[in-house]
């Protein structure tokens, strides 16, 4: 192209008159280098086998839980041991109907799993049944009972001499007496007798101790507590942060004689400083030089 350009500048020159009449410029050929193809080597992933610190080759654990809830009617115990890669166990729970399911299982590698169900049937309680006794009446009430009786028989009467049934009677003398009281039925009194039960729960000196610390990076959660006892002398601590960032240090005892007493300390909160950070302004990039390709002059 630039070859054609000059070309074409001096034939205009030339048809101007201002240089003489010059041979026609020679055509160059050749052929330029290919630029040169990177290709990268390529990556092999090597496996390197890691061993798993935790993997146990004969596991063994055996646990057990029974629950008897009165209150709630929830009735289950579960119980399962393992020796290797053999395991047996069994559990039983209440179903809706009242009944029981009892359910004894093993597992290996060998006959896989097997479980063996069985069922028992509901058991119904019967209430015992209630005596019902009519209380007995009272004196006034058996007065009135009395003189109920003696005027329903003198209304009989009337209405059957006003119906000319019988003959007339002389007047029936009005009966007076004293009917016989009804026996009053009183109950023997009922004596409770308090009869002293042993607990056997009950531990005369006890003895416990227990102590965690949490510090939670994540939620800034951070509180510990330790207490330990010695029959009824009681002492511990604990300490927590607050929402101001100090902490909380209370220690305390407790015992028959002393009661309960507390000691509370109070640390300021800690001020945390951010490191300085240096900057560094990054170095500019300036772009490489570009090379310009030389002019090519015709050669007469």
């Amino acid at each position: 192209m630039k070859v054609i350009i000059i070309a074409s500048i001096l034939v205009a020159v030339n048809a101007g008159g201002l240089i003489a009449p010059l041979a026609p410029a020679p055509l160059l050929r050749g052929h330029l280098a290919p630029a040169p193809i990177l290709r990268a080597a390529p990556i092999v992933a090597k496996s390197v086998a890691v061993a798993d610190a935790d993997f146990d080759p004969n596991p063994q654990y055996s646990y057990h839980y029974d629950i008897q809830d009165a209150l709630t009617g929830d009735s289950k115990n579960h119980f399962e041991t393992r020796n290797g890669d053999a395991v047996q166990g069994s559990y039983s729970l209440s179903e809706a109907d009242g009944s029981r399911r009892i359910v004894e299982y093993t597992a290996d590698p060998i006959n896989g799993f097997n479980a063996v169900v069985h069922k028992e049937p509901a058991q119904v309680a019967y209430a015992a049944p209630v005596a019902k006794v009519a209380a007995p009446l009272a004196s006034s009430d058996r007065k009135k009972v009395t003189n109920m009786k003696v005027i329903i028989i003198a209304s009989i009467l009337v209405a059957v001499n006003a119906g000319g049934l019988i003959a007339p009677l002389a007047p029936a003398p009005l009966l007076r007496g004293h009917l016989a009281p009804a026996p009053i039925l009183r109950a023997a009194p009922i004596v409770a007798k308090s009869v002293a039960v042993a607990d056997a729960d009950f531990d005369p000196n006890p003895q416990y101790s227990y102590h965690y610390d949490i510090q939670d990076a994540l939620t800034g959660d951070s509180k510990n507590h330790f207490e330990t006892r010695n029959g009824d002398a009681v002492h511990g601590s604990y300490s927590l942060s607050e929402a101001d960032g100090s902490r909380r240090i209370v220690e305390y005892t407790a015992d028959p004689i002393n009661g309960f007493n507390a000691v509370v300390h109070k640390e300021p909160a800690q001020v945390a400083y951010a490191a300085p950070v240096a900057k560094v302004a990054a170095p500019l990039a300036y772009a490489a030089p570009i090379a310009k390709a030389p002019l090519l002059h015709a050669i007469h």
